[in-house]
């Protein structure tokens, strides 16, 4: 019967949590930047899909 080695197990240290205070008037510009920009992933990501549709596959 072959013999087995206990290897010890490696523990993470958990990060303590951080505080975040909240910033006074720059949220609204934030909240909006940040909506401008998943606008325009979006439609970034609806034109790669009109693409990939058009996109020929080889027999066709």
């Amino acid at each position: 019967m072959p013999s087995t080695r206990q290897v010890p197990v490696r523990r993470r240290e958990e990060p303590e949590p951080v505080e975040v205070a909240p910033v006074a008037g720059g949220a609204e510009d934030l909240i909006d930047g940040i909506d401008d920009l998943l606008d325009e992933i979006d439609t970034l990501l609806e034109e790669q899909s009109v693409l990939t549709n058009f996109r020929q596959r080889s027999g066709q």
